[in-house]
């Protein structure tokens, strides 16, 4: 914790805004495609019942 913490704070202190934000497109589009693929996946089980 005490090790994450700084660089955390050096990271987001950083005019890396590029980089910031390259970051938090990649976790959005992840996090939007494992829930597409859950919505599929309830779906396929729904019209299977």
């Amino acid at each position: 914790m005490n090790v994450n913490l700084p660089l955390l704070y050096i990271l987001f202190s950083l005019p890396n805004t590029i980089i910031l934000k390259y970051i938090w497109f990649v976790i959005i589009f992840i996090v939007i495609l494992f829930h597409v693929k859950f919505i599929e996946h309830e779906l396929l089980i729904n019209e299977k019942e």
